[in-house]
């Protein structure tokens, strides 16, 4: 199912998305963006369900921050952007505990001209207003750039990315910020190969892609470190470094060749209390697989022909990962490339995402709690746009969705070589940097969503219950079924013996009577508006031959007894005697005696008199008269038969019955 429409703005939503869009859409892609140029560079999962995408658009003039906002099923919530008069690039956006975002980038727009750019992070409560947004810059820096952002577990954030020297060499260094959670900055740190010095004659470039905090309090970057390789020309080698809470360096690993260039674009620590780290080798996907004390575990990178690379990487529920980044075609357009791996790397599956005629790149990707994927891109649908696609457990949107017509690609192994512990530098800068407020807010922006191959993910049964499951015909079962979705529309109940009972949505509940012993198997159908349907496991209803039944034949006979109760110095009890004649035809037993609603309980163990043999399902005793073979004649009498009750200040009340078994 297709279908094209304008972004509905935030107050019109609120209405409309109840009944126009549905929310329990497993599948879909969805592309948004104005008549200009828009990069995606980060999208994540809500606590709402949702997403938050962040990357720059230039519909609007010069580029600014842009984010949107997006509901579970991929249709806007709110977009705004954010910037000032020049150039403004968000790369990185993380959730925060109290419901709001984290944006980091770069920002030209409010220092000294174009030639320069300050790191720029702003806070958004959670409808993207900003709570506080502050540039970082240095006098001694020609440019700071913001590339990942990180909530700490102490509430404030950990930032990591790029700072350039004033050579004008275009080399850099590795740059981390720790802030509290107002941003006030907490300590700088600066990391290079180079020996301590002046930058200006610092040869080395330096930057950093990825950060995360690991489960020790401390940190793990990667990014890239160059070196003068073959041939004379300056080359690039991937850099991991581990730091402790401060930012000093525990271990740093480096992997390359002398004729390779390679880059690193991100790093998750793994359930194993390792690290994985995804970027690019020569042309190539690149992935390394490090142990927690930085030991290489596995590299492998993954290509075609073409030029090909990973920008992100996620583990999944099994151990594995998947990995996002691009691969070339033939006619050298990029497709977004996803890559399924198992825990040793071997590639599981890949699909290609893309316009066969333009480029397209995947920027992010996270597995979700439903064994599928969010993928982030910037992707080609008349303009360059933001791309969110929302995939199922094998990558799949929809059979016919022309994004993902690319055929899949030939891919070949390979390794790379690693290098042992490197000398570094880093700096507790004498000259910090110096916070700056820019009194920026967020602009609501009218931009086109173009939603492709929406596929609905059928209702998913959460609950099929019967009471009771066995008993004895006739048997009256209640049954319960629900649904997960909002848009299941009714219920079939297939009670397995040739009845069946539809009820709506809102309901969910029926009783049926089972009149006939036998074995049936019970289940639920949930149907949603969209004619589609699932059905339930079965369960099993057992209905056991109609029980014996007690019948009262009282008018029948002959019953009297003691018109008040008597009292038995003795045994210090009341009793009573009670005649049973039968003046009628032969009686066959069982024939019981029951003593109704007494008010004073019977008494046992007195030695004299009746013992009860049980209670009635009403709880009133009874007495065996004639056992099953035994026969009351006719003309029979059973003549002052005792019974007793406890000894109570209170005048005893009852009735009397007898009853045949049929």
């Amino acid at each position: 199912m297709k279908r094209n429409s304008k972004w509905i703005t935030p107050t019109v939503l609120a209405a409309t998305l109840a009944f126009t869009w549905p929310a329990d859409a497993s599948r879909w892609a969805w592309s948004y963006g104005g008549n200009g140029y828009e990069e995606l560079h980060a999208v994540a999962p809500t606590a709402d369900g949702g997403y938050i995408a962040a990357g720059w658009t230039e519909s609007f003039g010069g580029a600014d921050y842009l984010v949107v906002k997006l509901a579970a099923d991929g249709t806007p919530e709110w977009q705004r952007t954010y910037g000032g008069t020049r150039q403004d690039k968000a790369y990185a956006i993380q959730p925060t505990p109290d419901g709001g975002y984290i944006v980091a980038g770069w920002s030209n727009s409010f220092g000294s001209g174009d030639t320069s750019a300050d790191m720029w992070i702003l806070k958004l409560d959670a409808d993207g207003s900003v709570v506080w947004q502050k540039r970082y810059m240095g006098a001694q820096y020609l440019a700071e750039a913001a590339y990942a952002v990180q909530p700490t577990a102490d509430g404030g954030y950990i930032v990591a990315g790029r700072v350039n020297n004033h050579a004008g060499s275009g080399n850099g260094d590795i740059m981390l910020l720790k802030l509290d959670g107002g941003g006030t900055l907490q300590w700088q740190r600066n990391y290079s190969k180079a020996p301590d010095g002046s930058y200006s004659f610092d040869p080395i470039d330096d930057g950093a892609s990825a950060v995360q905090q690991t489960r020790d309090g401390g940190y793990i970057v990667t990014g890239y470190t160059s070196f003068f390789g073959s041939g004379g020309v300056w080359r690039h080698h991937v850099w991991i470094l581990k730091l402790d809470t401060s930012g000093q360096p525990q271990w740093n690993r480096e992997f390359g060749a002398s004729d390779s260039w390679d880059d690193a674009y991100a790093v998750r620590q793994t359930r194993d209390d390792g690290f994985v780290i995804a970027g690019r080798s020569n042309k190539d996907v690149l992935v390394i697989k490090l142990a927690a004390d930085g030991a290489t575990q596995w590299v492998k990178t993954y290509g075609g022909p073409g030029d090909d690379g990973a920008r992100a990487i996620d583990e999944t529920a099994d151990g594995g990962f998947i990995v996002t980044g691009y691969y070339t075609q033939n006619n050298s357009a990029r497709d977004v490339w996803l890559l399924r791996l198992d825990t040793g790397g071997n590639l599981l599956w890949q699909k290609t995402y893309g316009d066969p005629n333009h480029s397209e790149t995947g920027y992010a990707t996270h597995t979700l709690g439903d064994g599928g994927y969010i993928l982030g891109a910037q992707g080609y649908g008349g303009a360059y746009n933001f791309w969110i696609l929302k995939l199922d457990a094998a990558g799949e949107i929809d059979g016919d969705c022309s994004i993902g017509a690319t055929p899949a690609p030939a891919v070949t192994e390979g390794s790379l070589g690693e290098y042992g512990q490197r000398t570094i530098t880093d700096r507790w800068l004498d000259i910090p940097l110096t916070e700056a407020d820019t009194g920026i807010v967020g602009i609501s922006r009218e931009l086109t969503s173009n939603e492709q191959c929406f596929v609905i993910q059928p209702p998913q049964i959460g609950l099929f219950s019967a009471t009771p499951t066995t008993g004895n015909a006739p048997l009256s079962v209640d049954f319960t079924c629900s649904a997960n979705g909002e848009e299941t529309s009714f219920y079939d109940f297939d009670f397995g013996d040739g009845n069946v009972s539809s009820v709506p949505s809102e309901s969910g509940t029926v009783s049926h009577l089972y009149t006939t012993p036998g074995v049936y198997q019970a289940t639920c159908t949930a149907h949603d508006v969209y004619d589609q349907a699932v059905t339930s496991d079965p369960i099993t209803i057992t209905v056991n031959e109609p029980a014996p039944t007690w019948t009262d034949i009282s008018d029948a006979l002959d019953v009297t007894h003691s018109p008040r109760q008597l009292y038995d110095r003795v045994h210090r009890c009341f009793f009573i005697q009670v005649t049973v004649k039968n003046p009628g035809d032969v009686l066959q037993g069982p024939v019981r005696l029951v003593i109704t609603d007494p008010n004073i309980p019977v008494k046992t163990g007195v030695g004299v008199g009746l013992e009860p043999d049980g209670f009635t399902e009403e709880n009133d005793p009874y007495f065996i008269l004639f056992a099953e073979g035994e026969n009351f004649g006719a003309g029979e009498a059973l003549e002052k038969l005792r019974i007793n009750f406890e000894l109570q200040r209170k005048r005893l009340d009852y009735g009397i019955k007898v009853e045949q078994l049929h």
